[in-house]
């Protein structure tokens, strides 16, 4: 299913963060299936395709997102939960790799240690 990126037209409360006109965030990226019902009721304006970030834009929002997760949030092997990536995929637009995640977790690290 396509993300796509809608600006906010009405007030909306989406997994714990407000969006809309008078909010610090004034776009969502949602699912083409979660968006339809909020496009038809005008709360969100028509969506526009979202291009996953490359480069140290894609390392940034990985990192953004790593604080934002708990001990909960990752497998025994460390990957994450199956509810952690779909709320990666809202929050970032893209679903990380192992890889990228262990990569995330370091640059969080060094930053924490004072070493950015």
């Amino acid at each position: 299913m396509a993300k796509l990126k809608h600006l906010v037209l009405s007030k909306l409360t989406f997994d714990g963060k407000d969006y809309g006109p008078a909010e610090d965030e004034k776009t969502i990226v949602l699912e083409e299936k979660i968006a339809g019902p909020l496009v038809d009721a005008g709360v969100l304006s028509e969506g526009a395709v979202v291009a996953a970030p490359e480069g140290e834009e894609r390392t940034a929002a990985l990192v953004d997102f790593f604080k934002t997760l708990a001990m909960g949030d990752f497998t025994a092997a460390g990957g994450l939960r199956a509810e952690a990536r779909r709320r990666a995929i809202t929050a970032i637009g893209f679903e990380p790799t192992d890889e990228e995640l262990k990569e995330a977790a370091q640059a969080f690290a060094k930053a924490q240690a004072g070493g950015a």
